[in-house]
């Protein structure tokens, strides 16, 4: 008390020297200006005492502390804010900036000019305009808006913004748009600041996409243009509780049939989806205050919008008012209910609402297992993978956990990973290092394990350099230093696209490791790691530290706009686990990871020693899990020499065994994570998902990202001092244990709400289709198709290859439906298979033409490469689509592709030379129902038909 007595009187003094400050019109200083000042007064003795005391009055409000820059009188902020954002009367604006405010007037656009104007006489003074700019964005007065085709950055003003027409709320999606999506806050309210920055959001990546038209801010409402194959408008309109999202295509004046298809707008309705669900799980990790966002994506309830009764409030039949308007939630595979409509007869549906959905809309629903659809022999080709899956390979050291929590993050992704449908996960490891249990474990979870082959005189973890030449790869994942390097041997080797996950701040690191030139080899190491980053073409930073140390470590680079945050989830391996009921005499409590010498201290073992020590109570126990094999003693004798007694004690060896580790958990009380910095700290996330309770440091990624969970705080140690840690712990043993266990259990709970490993995955699912998209696997494809007529010139004449192709496609469930070909057999088949699998009627010769137009106005792949570098024969692209366009033209390669992009579908060419080729959109699209064509030699196409019950052979 008498120590507390003294820091708060001398905080007395800063206040003090504030108010001197504020008098003499001194309103706010740089952090590191005010700590200079602070230190000379003899008011703080270090910086975490400086820290502390700052971040106390900021909770007081007598300060406001914001990144670099204090201010010192609120009300000076406030007035600040106003000059801003306060359009002045039009005889005291400044001539030279009037146009500014008028366009703040009109459009509620607040241009950059005007902003300096406004801080001209505080820029004189050092004020950071960029720390007043994010508080304003941070309290929801402005949000930030780019695109490449502005030349610089603009804030819109959300109150100066106008109402909406009225036109654009009642605007309808036509029969083959996606329904209304309405995305519907749980709490009764859209959070404050949240619509905003979800326009701010939306604007950029609308422009990242392609959009070329700036978007239309109205006050609640947005309207973009989204820019593909097709051109849709978006809508957002913000409600008291709910965010409502229209998709709409613009057709062209002369459409084509491609548009009696709706696959175009299922796509753009699956993005937006996508896209959706990114940004707000953004914003709940970016934003403390939306960190309990709870919201469901909703459609309008059909029941209750054909009742005919009166609301009680507007005395309207099927009141749409929006405090009337009944919303259902939306699932992929779940039926519309309604609770509120009583007697109904019926399942009713939404009209496209299946769109926003991968697959599997509503007409699966309505599927039963006695009827088998004409589409069940075609997915069969596919019986575990899509045809267009994406291959992603995870370079790895092992299978198992015994090298840290590197190797569980790589085993967890490559197992979530393989769980969807349209990936095909490799694990590639050095030979010799998986056993075949192992291999058994990882191919039940549809992963199979790869070895790289050894190489005489190189480091088996370089033998990844060189995976299995018949291996192949969309997207190589490499892990750190150590398992990143060999991604750059092989993203060039195999024209791959390649992901590198960061999992340690290796510089901070070094700071805390006791081995000589540890601070020197963590720099060295930290160059290496930003080195890769930047090379990489996707960087994953585990948990919320690593984000922001590596997002200052490239901002040069301009990639730290793009590090994908990876907030390890729980881990249902331990959720199963039965803590007893009632407590023990002793309260043992546990700390675990590898004890390696060098990183002793950085783990903060030797504070977990002294806090039971500080304790001086026997009936607190120690168990130290951890040693390397066969130095128990050595370890044993390093943690005494902390002060802790042989009977408070237990030291064992490192487990590799998750089987040992759950019946480790259950046999202690409490789990304490002490380490003086950790990147994230998977041990302590392991022992609450088991329902242990834990204690964990504050300079860890687990431990912010505690912070951001309600609760959370409560279980963050944000000291090196064992007394307080001793502390932590006397409060823990001091409740019940039925309440430790609960609390824990309610921690769990929103832990894996805010943190959830299949939304991340997907997200990252996402991000890695996307990189592969713009590389395009075009080039591949057109190989396949090249090579596949090749060998057709090449054949022995006398081989019968249509009765070839007739035994393949009946072995997969196909018989052939011929053509009279005359040149136009591809057309012919393409017309049939369009008809038969999509329901949209083309004749062949309106298809080429249809086609011809499509590569005329596509001339070019995503990466700007031309399309004229594939053919062959013709001098000029104009050479090539004149000469194609004509009847009886052979169709190729490119016809093919253009087929599968222009009508957004997967095309199956089964071949009779037992080189089947899949050609793929550039989208994402269902591919459990491709176009299946046969090829025969002298290159002839047939539409390939299902075999109604006949089943494909195992082989």
């Amino acid at each position: 008390l008498r120590l507390l007595s003294f820091f708060f009187c001398r905080w007395f003094n800063f206040e003090k020297l504030v108010e001197t400050f504020v008098a003499n019109n001194v309103y706010f200083m740089d952090v590191e200006q005010l700590q200079t000042v602070v230190k000379k007064a003899n008011i703080i003795e270090g910086d975490e005492h400086f820290k502390t005391m700052l971040n106390f009055y900021h909770d007081l409000g007598m300060i406001v502390k914001h990144r670099n820059t204090v201010i010192l009188k609120a009300q000076w902020l406030i007035d600040l804010f106003r000059k801003l954002i306060t359009i002045p009367p039009f005889d005291k604006m400044d001539p030279v900036e009037s146009k500014h405010w008028l366009e703040l007037e009109r459009n509620g656009v607040l241009s950059m000019e005007l902003v300096d104007h406004v801080f001209s006489k505080f820029l004189r003074q050092g004020v950071i305009k960029e720390d007043i700019l994010d508080m304003m964005e941070l309290f929801g007065l402005i949000a930030k808006f780019s695109s490449p085709s502005l030349p610089d950055v603009k804030y819109f003003v959300p109150c100066q913004l106008r109402s909406p027409p009225e036109e654009l709320r009642k605007m309808e999606p036509s029969s083959t748009d996606p329904c209304p999506l309405y995305l519907h806050f749980l709490n009764g309210f859209v959070p404050h600041g949240l619509f905003p920055r979800l326009v701010s959001r939306t604007t950029a990546w609308a422009a990242g996409n392609g959009s070329s038209h700036l978007q239309k801010l109205y006050q609640n409402g947005a309207w973009f243009v989204l820019e593909g194959n097709s051109i849709h408008d978006m809508i957002l309109i913000c409600q008291k509780r709910f965010i409502k999202i229209l998709l709409r295509e613009i057709k062209e004046a002369k459409a084509v049939p491609v548009s009696l298809s709706p696959s175009t707008s299922a796509d753009v309705a699956r993005s937006v989806k996508l896209f959706l669900e990114s940004s707000l799980e953004h914003f709940s990790q970016e934003f403390p205050y939306l960190s309990k966002l709870r919201y469901e994506f909703s459609v309008e309830c059909p029941y209750c919008f054909q009742r005919v009764q009166e609301c009680a409030i507007h005395r309207k039949s099927s009141c749409a008012h929006e405090d009337c308007l009944h919303l259902l939630e939306i699932k992929q595979g779940k039926r519309l209910v309604c609770m509120e409509s009583v007697g109904r007869s019926e399942v009713l549906t939404v009209q496209g609402q299946n769109l926003w959905f991968s697959s599997g809309g509503t007409e699966d629903l309505c599927k039963t297992d006695a009827s088998e659809t004409s589409w069940d022999a075609t997915a069969r080709i596919y019986p575990a993978k899509c045809a267009s899956a994406l291959r992603v390979t995870l370079l790895a050291s092992e299978w198992g956990s015994s090298m840290g929590g590197l190797s569980t993050i790589n085993r967890q992704l490559s197992i979530l990973l393989a769980k969807r449908r349209e990936i095909e996960v490799t694990f590639l490891v050095p030979k010799f290092n998986c056993s075949e249990e192992d291999k058994r474990t990882a191919w039940n979870h549809n992963v199979l394990i790869k070895e790289a082959e050894k190489l005489p005189g190189f480091d088996p973890l370089d033998w990844l350099s060189f995976p299995p030449k018949d291996l192949i790869i969309d997207v190589v994942l490499g892990h750190g230093a150590k398992l990143g390097k060999q991604a750059q041997v092989i993203r060039e080797s195999h024209r791959c696209q390649w992901v590198q996950v960061v999992h340690t701040a290796p510089e901070e690191l070094g700071m805390f490791k006791t081995h000589p030139r540890a601070v020197a080899k963590g720099e060295q190491k930290k160059t290496t790691e930003v080195d890769l980053c930047k090379l990489a073409n996707i960087v994953v930073a585990v948990g919320p530290k690593l984000t922001e140390a590596y997002s200052a470590y490239l901002r040069s680079s301009e990639k730290q706009q793009d590090i994908f945050t990876l907030t390890p989830g729980t881990f249902k391996e331990f959720s199963t686990l039965k803590h007893a009921p009632v407590d023990s005499e002793k309260f043992r409590v546990l700390t675990f990871g590898r004890g390696d010498p060098e990183d002793f201290g950085l783990k903060g073992y030797d504070i977990a020693a002294k806090a039971i020590a500080e304790l001086d109570d026997n009936s607190y126990h120690l168990i130290f899990v951890g040693a390397p094999d066969g130095k128990q003693d050595a370890v044993k004798e390093r943690l005494l020499q902390s002060g802790i007694s042989n009977r408070q004690l237990t030291v064992r060896r490192f487990l590799q065994c998750r089987e040992r580790l759950r019946e480790c958990f259950c046999e202690v009380d409490l789990c304490i994570m002490p380490s003086r910095t950790e990147g994230f700290g998977l041990t302590a996330l392991e022992a609450l998902s088991a329902g242990l309770p834990i204690l964990v440091s504050g300079n860890s990624g687990f431990g912010d990202a505690l912070r951001k969970v309600p609760s959370g705080k409560s279980f963050v140690v944000d000291s090196e001092d064992p007394k307080v840690w001793a502390e932590a712990i006397t409060v823990v043993r001091k409740k019940e244990r039925p309440e430790r266990l609960q609390e824990t259990q309610r921690l769990q709970t929103s832990y894996e709400e805010q943190f959830s490993w299949e939304k991340q995955c997907n997200l990252l699912v996402y991000k890695m289709w996307n990189k592969v998209h713009g590389a395009g696997p075009f080039e591949r494809i057109i190989q396949d198709l090249q090579q596949m007529h090749f060998l057709a010139s090449k054949i022995n004449s006398n081989t019968n290859l249509t009765e070839e192709l007739t035994k393949i496609a009946s072995d997969k469930g196909f018989r052939i439906s011929d053509n009279q070909g005359s040149g136009n057999c591809m057309f012919h088949a393409l017309s049939e298979q369009l008809e038969t699998v999509k329901g949209i009627k083309i004749e062949n010769g309106q298809l080429r033409q249809s086609l011809i137009q499509y590569l005329r106005e596509n001339p070019k792949l995503a990466d700007g490469t031309d399309l004229c570098h594939f053919v062959h024969g013709h001098e000029t692209w104009d050479d090539y689509l004149t000469y194609v366009e004509q009847d009886g033209a052979w169709g190729d390669h490119l016809i093919l592709c253009a087929a599968a992009n222009c009508f957004e579908t997967c095309i199956h060419v089964v071949s009779s030379l037992h080189n089947d080729v899949v050609i793929r959109p550039h989208s994402l699209v269902d591919e459990s129902k491709p176009l299946v064509l046969g090829h025969i030699h002298e290159v002839h196409y047939v539409s390939l038909q299902p075999i109604q019950g006949k089943k494909r052979k195992n082989k």
